[in-house]
């Protein structure tokens, strides 16, 4: 169970990192606010992407005190495979509201600009192939990873199963979803209301996340597992919000 030892050092240094990024999306959020205050501003659609920026936030909060949570937790349990399960669940959902409310963002200034929004538009496209083609499948790559410790910390051993199989399928569903995705870029749609249930749903999943580790170091001992279908779950809501995600960013104009 060495494997895990240093799980914890490592949570510290993710809480850190969710921390620093909430601290940027916080001073985001108060330049909106005081830019909103200013009389005759023209940025109105851009002002409106506070929104997103304030789901990103809470999502941020909630993941560095989930992971300062799971910090202090004993080194060299079954038991820290389980929170590397449920905290990388929250991680990898902050980490997509992050740049999904940058790439709102973009979009409003380049709508706000007009004909003078060419840079803006270059630097929401790029951001939006990154995300659809980089980071959504790799999110679900990196929470396989915490399926295989599962493995390990269940069984003592990293032999295939069928947990592995069923999250190999919702990875190749990922990238089959990915050439889809590509036929909407120049099918633009106004999707104000998906912006807005994202960003609720990806708060709601944070704190769900929160939430499991707290029951799970509250409610198990240390040598407790759980059952396959709960990383099984994780990996499932992270798809679906990945496709979700990807298919707003995708078509997304104010």
């Amino acid at each position: 169970m060495s494997k895990f030892s240093n799980f914890p050092q490592i949570a510290g240094f993710y809480s850190q990192l969710a921390g620093v990024l909430a601290g940027f999306a916080f001073a985001g959020l108060i330049t909106l606010i005081a830019s909103q205050l200013v009389s005759g501003s023209v940025a109105d659609i851009t002002l409106r992407s506070y929104r997103p920026l304030i789901g990103a936030f809470l999502g941020l909060v909630a993941t560095s005190l989930n992971y300062a949570i799971v910090a202090g937790e004993d080194r060299d349990t079954p038991r820290l495979a389980e929170l590397e399960v449920t905290a990388g669940l929250g991680f990898c959902v902050a980490a997509l509201m992050v740049l999904y409310s940058i790439l709102v963002l973009l979009r409003g200034v380049q709508t706000d600009l007009s004909g003078n929004g060419q840079m803006s538009g270059d630097t929401a496209d790029l951001l939006r192939g990154t995300l659809i083609f980089g980071v959504c499948p790799l999110l679900v790559v990196m929470m396989y990873g915490t399926v295989r410790d599962h493995n390990i910390a269940k069984y003592g051993s990293a032999d295939f199963r069928g947990l592995d199989i069923a999250v190999a399928i919702i990875l190749l569903l990922t990238f089959c979803y990915m050439p889809v995705m590509k036929q909407n870029f120049r099918k633009p749609t106004s999707t104000r209301g998906q912006v807005d249930t994202i960003a609720k749903a990806g708060v709601i999943l944070a704190l769900l996340s929160l939430l499991a580790s707290t029951l799970t170091i509250s409610f198990s001992t240390p040598d407790e597992t759980v059952s396959d279908y709960v990383p099984l779950l994780c990996v499932l809501i992270l798809a679906l919000y990945n496709f979700a995600v990807m298919y707003s960013a995708s078509r997304y104009r104010p």
